[in-house]
């Protein structure tokens, strides 16, 4: 199937392939299957964005109220699902915090 292209308005283009065959024709690429842990692993091999996980605090499963011990490894990141939050910590934040609380402290 030919792949079309659309013209925005900002003049970018976006594929109007169907995201499940540029998966399936990703995987066809790299001589895997689509549902496979090597497929996983490539995918995120090729994500622009994943260097920016390690620039957040992950709370850890011990640290998680109401959480069974038990059931899970306590060390393990926590899976962050909470859209009414202000999200997750920025590393960067406390160096930032200290910064303003030291510059409050020499007005």
């Amino acid at each position: 199937m030919k792949n079309r292209m659309a013209r925005l308005e900002d003049k970018s283009f976006v594929s109007e392939e169907h995201p499940s065959v540029t998966l399936r024709n990703l995987a066809k690429k790299w001589g895997v299957d689509v549902e496979s842990d090597e497929f996983v692993k490539n995918m995120d091999d090729q994500d622009p964005l994943r260097d920016y996980r390690a620039k957040f605090c992950y709370p850890k499963m011990k640290d998680l109220p109401h959480t069974d011990l038990e059931q899970v490894h306590p060390e393990d990141d926590c899976i962050y699902l909470n859209g009414n939050s202000l999200g997750l910590k920025p590393k960067s934040a406390d160096a930032k915090m200290l910064e303003a609380l030291n510059a409050w402290g020499t007005l």
